[in-house]
């Protein structure tokens, strides 16, 4: 399931962008934000959990 930007990332972990798989990492409850590549659709999938 991908998160769309300007949501709050329901885990904290690394997501990455649907569209150029940028990773990064988020904090639960932080607000996903666009792309920095503006990929203008892009959607943030979790990919793995870390502390």
């Amino acid at each position: 399931m991908a998160d769309q930007p300007g949501t709050q990332a329901p885990q904290t972990g690394i997501y990455w962008c649907s569209v150029c798989k940028l990773p990064v990492k988020f904090k639960a409850g932080e607000t996903l934000p666009t792309c920095k590549n503006l990929c203008g659709r892009g959607k943030w999938e979790f990919v793995r959990a870390e502390k």
